[in-house]
């Protein structure tokens, strides 16, 4: 399942009866946010044949832009109110080492006026930290999950999303997910956001308008070929169906890079220093979903991967794989362990 082809099911092939969708208390006029998470719900209930709007008295009143996260409470059937619990909170634990070495690399890959589309989970919030910390400026946000990590950026005044072709001045985001804090700031601040459904956000097409997207997710599994696996291991299911394949075309058509990175090949040694597990590398595609990346990175290190080229610097030595003619710009090998 690609993430972004999720409404295209409510609109073609699922048939929905009874769609409840939860908002946030009306405005003097009568609009509803669709909250903290946008996902497909305009698709689902524009299809459904019963529509219950619940009032959700903790949800921030985000409106969007031209609509694009609020309901008018006349378009519901029914509509619901109660008590609920506070909205569900993550946090973050410190960075241990190894997210630390690998987001050392990671923030060397990232240039002033990058978009930023940032996994959920410690490495892209130790990435955030050390963004936050740097001279970089003028990043921008499109991303799946907005978190504590763009908090972090926007309080050291480094989100701007000045430079974005598209959305300009916004932070774009289909969920939102973190802090209290955060939620506090989608509702004090709403004219820096534009959350959208999930076939907005997710378009490659919109994505593609994007110069400098790079895309920071998490992976377990890497086989030799480059391909990745983040949703399963053996029987075990780790997560959900997520937006990479989304990500990873969109920032095709551009200069956009999508970065994975890999803590399972870093893990702790003995004394807390990082070392390579070699059995986290498989070499048949044993588990789950693959997804071929370009740009991997460990605590070693990022590989950078491209289909080969004839080396100009070793005429009638076909192939080298120590040019730095591989990649435009002179950035390595094939798979450089120290680039």
């Amino acid at each position: 399942m690609i993430l972004r082809f999720l409404p295209d099911l409510y609109r073609y092939h699922i048939r929905c009866d009874v769609a409840c969708v939860p908002v946030s208390r009306p405005d003097a006029n009568g609009y509803c946010s669709l909250g903290i998470s946008n996902y497909a719900w305009r698709t689902i209930f524009e299809n459904a044949r019963t529509v219950i709007f619940e009032i959700n008295e903790h949800y921030p009143t985000l409106l969007g832009v031209d609509g694009s996260n609020r309901v008018h409470l006349s378009e519901a059937d029914y509509i619901v109110e109660g008590e609920h619990e506070p909205l569900p909170l993550r946090t973050y634990k410190d960075s241990t080492p190894i997210d630390i070495e690998i987001a050392k690399h990671v923030v060397k890959e990232i240039p002033d006026g990058a978009t930023l589309s940032l996994g959920v989970g410690g490495v892209p919030f130790t990435v955030a930290k050390m963004l936050a910390e740097s001279d970089l400026k003028d990043l921008g946000c499109h991303t799946g999950t907005i978190s504590d990590a763009f908090l972090a950026l926007h309080k050291a005044g480094k989100l701007t999303n000045a430079r974005k072709e598209i959305d300009t001045g916004r932070s774009t985001f289909n969920l939102a997910m973190g802090s209290q804090e955060l939620y506090n700031w989608l509702e004090s601040e709403p004219d820096l956001f534009r959350p959208s459904d999930v076939d907005y956000v997710h378009a490659l097409e919109r994505m593609g308008q994007i110069s400098n997207f790079i895309g920071i997710m998490g992976g377990v599994q890497l086989d030799l070929m480059g391909q990745e696996n983040a949703e399963s291991v053996g029987k075990r299911q780790l997560s959900s169906i997520g937006g990479q394949l989304d990500f990873l075309g969109g920032r095709l058509p551009l200069q956009g890079r999508q970065v994975l990175h890999f803590p399972e090949l870093c893990p702790q040694g003995q004394r807390g220093q990082p070392q390579v597990q070699h059995c986290a590398l498989y070499p048949r595609r044993q588990h789950g979903v693959r997804t071929p990346h370009p740009h991997s990175v460990c605590c070693h290190g990022v590989r950078h991967r491209q289909p080969r080229r004839p080396c100009p610097q070793g005429a009638g030595k076909g192939y080298d794989r120590n040019c730095p003619s591989f990649l435009p710009g002179g950035t390595g090998a094939l798979c450089s362990r120290d680039v």
